[in-house]
C-alpha cells in the first residue's frame, strides 16, 4: 500500500517524553488486553488497524507494536530489516508490505495479527487466573453502552468527586459526580493532553495546549484554571510551557513543569490569583522533570524525574533549597503522583500491570496498593488517608473507582518486579537507551544545511487525485488519478504532482503545485494542464477559430494561514491574493481576430469558527464559516469585468447526537463587460449551473449517521458507517443565461431537494477513509428525478 505521511505535533512534552523506558509497556498493552478479554472472537486486522465508529479501538502503532514484537521473536530479529528494504525498494508492487512478509516470513499480515493476538489472548488469560483483584466500589454511575471513560478523579468536597470524562461520541468535559453516581457537567476545555488535573479551593487547573498564531509546529502549554463558584476561566499564563501543575491545599501556589526551547528543565512555583513565578529551580543535570505535587505542609514538591539510569522520585525542599532522591524506580515507568500524610502514591508497572503503589515517606519501603484487572492510574488519597480513589480499566473505558487504603494489606515490592503479563519484553541492551531530550546518545557530524537546496524530498504517492490545498472543514471532491507528494525535512516546502480525470468535465488533467510556508506569508506556485479553454462567442458567423490548444492555468497565490483556536473552538482566518493566466480565446474588435491569455486577480477572506467535533461527528455540531471573494481582469475589463461573492456556513445542532443541520447562504454579483465570469457557487443540486450576473442561494443539509457496521468485504473494502442527508436548495437570479436557449437572459428561481446515502469506507486496505455513495434530486418545476455520484474524501480522519 502507499506509504502517507504523517506529521507529528510536538505540543505536549508530558507525553511525548514519557515513553522511554521498560515500563511503559503495561499501559501500551492494557486497551488490547482488554478487549482480547471481554471479546470472544478477534476482529478483523481492518478494524484493528484502520479503526471504527462503533468500537474503541486501540490506534494501530499498538497493534503494530504486538505483531512487530512477536514476528521479531518467532521469525528472527532480521526478519523487519528484510521486510523493511524490500519495501523501500519495490513500492510498485503496491502491497509491499504483503509480499516481503510472503516471502520472509511465509506469513501474511492478516496471518500475522491473528497469530499474535491469539497468542497474547492465551497467556493474558493464564495470567489472570493467577490474581487476586482489589475490592473496590465504583463512583460513577452506569455508563452508557458507548466507550466512555472517568479519569482524574479529585475531592471537591466530602461527598462530590471531580472527573474528567471523555469518549468516543462525545468531547472531554469536566464533571462533578455525587455519592449516588449522578453527574454534572462542570466545563468543556480545550485542547491538551493531561498529564494532570489538579482541584483545590475550588479551583480546577490544568495545563492547555495552545497553538501559535501562524507557525503550525509551535505551540504552548499554558495554565488554564477554573473557578468552580464563579463558572469562570482564566488563563494564568501566556506563551509559557508549563505542563503538569498541582495548586497547592490553600489554593495559593501552583507547582509545574518547564521545559524551554533549548530542552531545559526547571520546577517552577507561581502565584495563583498572578502567575507570578515565586521560584525557578534548574533541574539537576537537566534530567526531564514529571508529575510535580505539593506535600502536605507546602514545604516540599515531590516528582518524577527522568534521567540516564532511568526513572526516580525526587523531593524538592523549598526551605532548604535540597534535592533528595527517595526511590530509584530503575527501567520501570513511575508517574502520576499524589501525596497525603506519611504517604506519596504514584502509578506503576512493576508487576506488568499497572497499578497504584505507596512510597512511606518515613521508613521509605514501596508497596502495591491495588491489584486491578487491566490497570490502575490517577490515584487520589482522601484528607485523612484512609481511602483511595483511582482510575480502574475496563474494556468499556475508564471507571473512578474508591477502595480503602490499609497499609497492612499491601504487598512489598520485591516480590513483584517479573513481568510476567509480557511476553515480548525488550532486551537488556534495549531497555537501557533511555533517551533524555537534549542528550544525543552518539555524536554526529554537524555541517550546514541549506534550505534552498533541499527544497524536495519525495516520500509518498496515492492513486488518486485531490486538492490537499482547498481550505474546507468538511469531505474534499475525489477524482480518479495519481498523487505523487514532496516535503522537506524542515516542512517548508510542498510539492504536489498530480493526474486527474475530471468525472464532471470527462476530460484529464495535469497538476502541479509548490507552497513554500518558511515566510510569515504563505507563496504558493501552481500551473494545471488540460481541457478546453474558455472561447468567447465571435459578432457574426463569418469569424472563424481555425483551432485552438490545451488550456493552461498558471497561478501565483499568497496568503496567510492564521490559527486563532481558542478553548474548545477551532478557529482561523486566511486573507489571500491570487493571480491567474489561462490561455481562453476573445474576439478583439479592433484587431478583427481572436486572442488568447486572460488574467485574473482574486482576493479573497476565508474564516471558520467551529466546536472540536467527536469521534463520531460527521459535520461539526456548532461552528460558522465566512467566504468574502472579488475577482476582476485588470487588463481585460473590456471583455470582462468584476465579480463579488459572499457566503456563509452556519452548523447548528441536530435533534439527536452527531446529526447536524448545515445552513448555507450565499450572494454573488457580477459588474460584467463583453462577458460574464463563470459562477462562484453553483446552481441547486441537480440544475445545470446556468450563469448569472446576480445569484442569492440557500440550501439546507440535515446530516446523521445510520450505522457503524464494520463490515469487512475480503480485503477490497472496509464499511466503518453509512450516514444520510436531507436537503433543500433554492436559488434565485437575475439576468440568468439559459444554457442551449438563444433567447436573451431572464430573471428565474431554481430549487431541488432530495436525500444522500454514503458509506465511510476504506478501499483496498487504503489508510485513507473515503465517502461514497449516491444522491437523489427532485426539481419540482419539473418533477424529473436525478440520481448523482457521490465521491470524497474526508482529511480530518486521516
Amino acid at each position: 500500500m502507499p506509504l502517507w505521511f504523517l506529521e507529528g505535533d510536538a505540543t505536549d512534552a508530558e507525553t511525548r517524553l514519557s515513553h522511554s523506558g521498560r515500563g511503559r509497556l503495561p499501559s501500551f498493552e492494557m486497551e488490547i488486553k482488554a478487549i482480547l478479554a471481554d471479546s470472544p472472537g478477534l476482529w478483523s486486522y481492518e478494524k484493528a488497524t484502520m479503526g471504527s465508529f462503533r468500537d474503541f479501538v486501540p490506534d494501530h502503532y499498538r497493534s503494530g507494536y504486538q505483531m512487530v514484537s512477536h514476528a521479531r521473536n518467532k521469525y528472527g530479529n532480521e526478519l523487519w530489516d528484510n521486510v523493511i528494504n524490500y519495501t523501500a525498494r519495490k513500492p510498485f508492487t503496491l502491497y509491499p508490505y504483503y509480499f516481503s512478509l510472503k516471502k520472509y516470513a511465509g506469513i501474511s499480515k492478516t496471518e500475522l495479527y491473528q497469530e499474535t493476538f491469539e497468542t497474547l489472548r492465551t497467556h493474558w488469560a493464564s495470567q489472570a487466573e493467577k490474581r487476586k483483584l482489589t475490592n473496590k466500589i465504583r463512583i460513577n454511575g452506569d455508563r452508557t453502552r458507548h466507550f466512555t471513560s472517568y479519569r482524574f478523579p479529585r475531592y471537591i468536597n466530602d461527598s462530590v468527586v471531580f472527573a474528567e470524562k471523555s469518549g468516543i461520541d462525545q468531547i472531554n468535559e469536566f464533571v462533578a459526580i455525587d455519592r449516588a453516581g449522578n453527574e454534572k457537567r462542570i466545563h468543556r476545555p480545550g485542547f491538551y493532553n493531561a498529564a494532570n488535573i489538579s482541584v483545590a479551593q475550588d479551583k480546577v487547573v490544568w495545563a492547555e495546549i495552545m497553538k501559535d498564531l501562524r507557525w503550525s509546529r509551535r505551540s504552548f502549554s499554558v495554565i488554564k484554571i477554573y473557578d468552580l463558584e464563579t463558572k469562570l476561566e482564566r488563563i494564568l499564563s501566556l506563551r509559557t510551557r508549563y505542563f503538569a501543575p498541582d495548586i497547592s491545599s490553600d489554593g495559593k501556589f501552583i507547582t509545574a513543569i518547564e521545559a524551554d526551547e533549548l530542552n531545559r528543565f526547571y520546577l517552577v512555583v507561581l502565584r495563583e490569583k498572578t502567575g507570578e513565578i515565586v521560584e525557578k529551580i534548574a533541574s539537576p543535570g537537566n534530567e526531564y522533570l514529571q508529575y510535580p505535587v505539593w506535600d502536605d505542609e507546602q514545604r516540599a514538591i515531590y516528582m518524577s524525574s527522568l534521567g540516564d539510569k532511568g526513572k526516580k522520585i525526587v523531593c524538592y525542599s523549598l526551605e532548604t533549597g535540597e534535592w533528595t532522591t527517595l526511590f530509584d524506580a530503575e527501567f520501570e515507568d513511575i508517574a502520576e503522583l499524589d501525596c497525603r500524610g506519611d504517604y506519596l502514591v504514584f502509578r506503576a508497572g512493576f508487576s506488568g500491570i499497572d497499578n497504584i503503589y505507596a512510597l512511606d515517606l518515613k521508613e521509605f519501603h514501596c508497596q502495591r496498593v491495588t491489584s486491578s484487572r487491566f490497570g490502575a492510574f490517577t490515584p487520589c488519597l482522601s484528607a485523612n488517608g484512609d481511602s483511595l480513589m483511582y482510575a480502574d480499566y475496563t474494556s468499556q473505558g475508564y471507571d473512578i473507582v474508591k477502595t480503602a487504603f490499609e497499609p497492612s494489606e499491601f504487598i512489598p515490592l520485591g516480590s513483584l518486579s517479573e513481568h510476567r503479563e509480557q511476553l515480548n519484553l525488550p532486551a537488556k541492551e534495549e531497555e537501557s537507551k533511555v533517551i533524555v531530550p537534549g542528550r544525543p546518545s552518539k555524536p554526529y557530524e554537524t555541517r550546514k544545511y541549506r534550505k534552498y537546496s533541499n527544497l524536495f524530498n519525495f516520500h509518498s504517492w496515492a492513486p488518486l487525485y485531490v486538492d490537499i490545498d482547498n481550505p474546507s472543514i468538511e469531505n474534499l471532491e475525489v477524482s480518479p488519478g495519481l498523487m505523487l507528494m514532496s516535503q522537506n525535512m524542515l516542512s517548508t516546502a510542498t510539492t504536489v504532482l498530480g493526474y486527474e480525470y475530471n468525472l464532471e468535465e470527462k476530460n484529464h488533467f495535469l497538476h502541479a503545485s509548490f507552497t513554500y510556508s518558511g515566510w510569515f506569508p504563505v507563496l504558493k506556485l501552481s500551473m494545471d494542464y488540460g481541457g478546453d479553454p474558455f472561447v468567447a462567442s465571435a459578432p457574426d458567423s463569418s469569424v472563424n477559430l481555425l483551432g485552438v490548444s490545451t488550456n493552461m492555468r498558471i497561478s501565483t497565490t499568497i496568503h496567510l494561514p492564521l490559527n486563532l483556536t481558542y478553548n474548545r473552538f477551532v478557529m482561523g482566518m486566511q486573507p489571500s491574493v491570487k493571480a491567474s493566466f489561462s490561455k481562453a480565446y476573445f474576439y478583439y474588435t479592433d484587431a478583427k481576430a481572436y486572442k488568447s491569455g486572460l488574467t485574473f486577480m482574486e482576493y479573497r477572506m476565508y474564516f471558520y469558527n467551529y466546536l472540536k467535533s467527536a469521534k463520531r461527528d460527521i459535520l461539526p455540531r456548532l461552528g460558522l464559516v465566512l467566504d468574502l471573494q472579488y475577482i476582476d481582469t485588470p487588463f481585460e475589463q473590456e471583455q470582462l469585468g468584476s465579480l463579488i461573492y459572499g457566503s456563509g456556513v452556519l452548523y447548528i445542532p441536530g435533534i439527536l447526537r452527531h446529526q447536524t443541520l448545515r445552513t448555507f447562504a450565499g450572494v454573488q454579483k457580477q459588474d460584467p463587460g463583453i462577458f460574464l465570469m463563470g459562477n462562484q457557487m453553483s446552481m441547486p443540486r441537480g440544475v445545470y449551473n446556468h450563469i448569472a450576473t446576480e445569484l442569492r442561494k440557500i440550501t439546507f443539509d440535515y446530516v446523521f449517521p445510520i450505522s457503524y457496521p464494520d463490515w469487512q468485504i475480503w480485503r477490497a473494502a472496509y464499511f466503518k458507517r453509512f450516514r444520510g442527508a436531507f436537503f433543500y436548495d433554492y436559488a434565485i437570479g437575475k439576468d440568468v443565461y439559459i444554457h442551449g436557449s438563444n433567447s436573451g437572459p431572464v430573471n428565474r428561481s431554481f430549487q431541488s431537494l432530495g436525500m444522500e446515502l454514503t458509506t465511510d469506507v476504506h478501499l483496498a486496505q487504503i489508510f485513507l477513509p473515503f465517502n461514497i455513495g449516491g444522491r437523489l434530486i427532485w426539481i419540482p418545476e419539473t418533477g424529473m428525478t436525478y440520481g448523482e455520484f457521490i465521491f470524497s474524501v474526508d482529511l480530518n480522519q486521516f
